[in-house]
């Protein structure tokens, strides 16, 4: 997973700066939403091969129309928060089921007072330049929530696919693992 992370790839960057342009400036959250909003609307969820788990190259998502299962969502995703300067981790997360999934999460902070000022910026970001139709949802569906986790490594907001916005609710799960792009691991729950 971690040679799958490919922020330095030249066609990881260049798609990653075409999204975050809209947000010109240092690495900013509305870098991170444009990035989020983009790939999460075109994003078509495809399986891996039967009985096997793979995971594409980020690089291998983009060339293939932004397509495969949530593991690939989640590395072309940290790899697109990486090459525009933030930092990024995947997280693997299963169930006693069985059932498993994978999300990115994007770090927003040493501690708490940090990660609620990345927070009040994303909700301003998205009730002042986003799509009316997007914040009347949150309104309606009242999840203006934001989700992190907060462990030895600071906050990390939740970038998951299959949420409505960066920080929707989280896969609920009874192991977590974090997965950074530096091949340091470390569980979560």
């Amino acid at each position: 997973m971690v040679r799958a992370i490919e922020p330095t790839n030249p066609i990881v960057r260049s798609f990653a700066v075409s999204l975050a342009k809209r947000y010109p400036g240092p690495y900013n959250v509305g870098q991170i939403c444009a990035i989020y909003e983009y790939l999460r609307s075109h994003w078509k969820y495809v399986n891996d091969p039967r009985g096997f788990d793979y995971f594409a190259p980020a690089s291998e998502s983009i060339i293939s129309g932004l397509a495969g299962d949530c593991d690939d969502f989640a590395i072309l995703m940290a790899s697109l928060i990486e090459a525009i300067g933030g930092a990024s981790r995947v997280v693997l997360a299963s169930r006693h089921d069985g059932t498993g999934h994978a999300y990115a999460e994007v770090y927003i902070g040493r501690n708490f007072r940090e990660a609620k000022q990345v927070m009040d910026s994303l909700y301003s970001t998205y009730t002042k330049e986003h799509s009316l139709q997007v914040f009347l949802n949150w309104l309606k569906n009242r999840n203006f929530v934001f989700y992190y986790h907060q462990d030895i490594t600071g906050c990390w907001l939740n970038l998951d696919w299959s949420a409505t916005h960066p920080g929707g609710p989280f896969f609920k799960a009874d192991l977590e693992i974090a997965v950074f792009p530096d091949g340091r691991y470390m569980r979560l729950k």
